[in-house]
């Protein structure tokens, strides 16, 4: 597989970004489970109850989209610790270092037909 061609620097901002990113979704996903976990107060009525359960729902939605980031960010450390980060997944041509510092977790170069 062919490697990106990333300066030491380049993957060191790079990976310094992955990093942030994966605390701030894990962090953020921590805060959507204890949202998640409130009760509503006893004496709520029945349009109460309905407003917390449609929260509680979105939350739940949330805290699935926060995941699947965090699965992301996740697999792009492990390619960068196994020197096969930078590299379209589709294509197998490196990633522009500009793509990869505005979307680190990126695992396809623009115009391979992914996002």
């Amino acid at each position: 597989m062919a490697t990106a061609s990333l300066s030491p620097v380049q993957r060191a901002e790079l990976q310094q970004a992955l990093e942030s990113k994966l605390a701030q979704a894990q962090q953020r996903f921590n805060e959507l489970d204890q949202a998640r976990r409130a009760k509503p107060p006893c004496y709520a009525d029945a349009i109460e109850r309905a407003f917390y359960q449609t929260q509680r729902r979105t939350q739940e939605q949330q805290m699935e989209r926060e995941q699947t980031r965090i699965e992301e960010l996740r697999q792009a450390l492990e390619r960068l610790e196994q020197g096969c980060y930078g590299v379209c997944q589709r294509s197998g041509e490196p990633i522009p270092f500009e793509r990869l510092r505005l979307m680190p977790e990126a695992r396809f170069a623009e115009g391979s037909g992914q996002g």
